[in-house]
């Protein structure tokens, strides 16, 4: 919120605007590109510890325990499948991340991949 642009936010303030029209008009919106940078990264890493989660919280299902399951039947194919498919969602959820933020934030430069 501190990186804010100092010359928008002395057009607020010469407009009559005061520290809440600045915080919503230009600190806010000024930090929203950071805020998605963040959720791309935490959107696949809750998959991830979701998943390591099932491995020491005993569940009834889940893809840890299928993980776990397969493992102990040797059921290698099926364990590499659990995986995949693990892998993907955290994928989906980066990319559906991604399109929101360049929905939400058109004036931010696209992050490289």
């Amino acid at each position: 919120l501190r990186g804010a642009d100092p010359t928008s936010l002395d057009v607020v303030r010469a407009y009559g605007g005061g520290r809440a029209q600045g915080l919503f008009r230009v600190r806010l919106k000024g930090a929203l590109p950071s805020v998605f940078a963040g959720l791309k990264i935490a959107g696949p890493a809750a998959v991830l510890g979701a998943v390591l989660a099932e491995f020491f919280q005993p569940a009834d299902s889940g893809l840890g325990v299928g993980i776990i399951r397969s493992q102990q039947q040797l059921e290698v194919s099926r364990t590499w499948g659990i995986a995949l498919v693990a892998t993907a969602l955290g994928g989906v959820v980066f990319v559906i991340t991604g399109v929101v933020a360049r929905l939400v934030t058109p004036w931010a430069k696209p992050t490289e991949f």
